[in-house]
């Protein structure tokens, strides 16, 4: 079998003295990043009240694009939306730039959302959707710029010059890390929740 190389001096000096700092000030994440988990974020906000809560890029994409098809639809009990790949393409690219706002202060949120509305009504009249305007109006209003969760989708408190297209907008390495636990160690044996 392979050999597993120890820590160097120097990483197991930084790891006890950090792991000190914990015990001595208490362990306080920068931020966490959760899936759009009611449950989660309630936990999270009953032990760190001013936590800073992410939810995952990845997932918020996967469910806009899921919110067009056919069995998410039928799933919701709504008729489903069918727009092209071109169409949702442009409009999660108007997402995204609705995201970078880094303030939900009225004046800063109120232009972007009423930027991302207009995008939506530009997108629909283009691919003559008009159809569709009310409906994914309502949709973003309810399930992403909604005051629950608006702050844990765009960009509002990150550190300066840091955006959620950077390094910290996933928890699908923290999910493939389980994945691994659950089948080769667990051997699917257990349930982690």
């Amino acid at each position: 079998g392979a050999a597993i190389s120890d820590r160097s001096e120097k990483d197991k000096e930084m790891i006890l003295t950090n792991a000190k700092r914990i015990l001595r000030e208490g362990f306080h994440p920068k931020f966490w990043m959760i899936d759009k988990s009611a449950a989660e974020r309630a936990a999270i906000l009953e032990v760190w009240p001013k936590a800073v809560i992410r939810v995952c890029q990845f997932h918020v994409i996967q469910a806009i694009t899921r919110y067009n098809s056919t069995s998410e639809g039928k799933k919701k009990g709504r008729k489903a939306i069918h727009m092209s790949e071109e169409m949702l393409g442009m409009l999660l690219v108007a997402f995204r730039s609705a995201q970078r706002c880094r303030d939900t202060k009225d004046d800063p949120w109120k232009a972007a959302h009423e930027a991302f509305n207009k995008q939506i009504r530009r997108i629909c009249r283009k691919y003559s959707r008009l159809d569709l305007i009310l409906i994914l109006t309502e949709y973003f209003d309810d399930n992403w710029w909604c005051e629950e969760w608006r702050n844990s989708v765009i960009d509002a408190g990150l550190p300066q010059g840091m955006t959620r297209d950077g390094n910290l907008n996933t928890n699908n390495w923290v999910e493939a890390l389980f994945r691994m636990l659950d089948q080769v160690f667990l051997q699917m044996r257990k349930n982690k929740r």
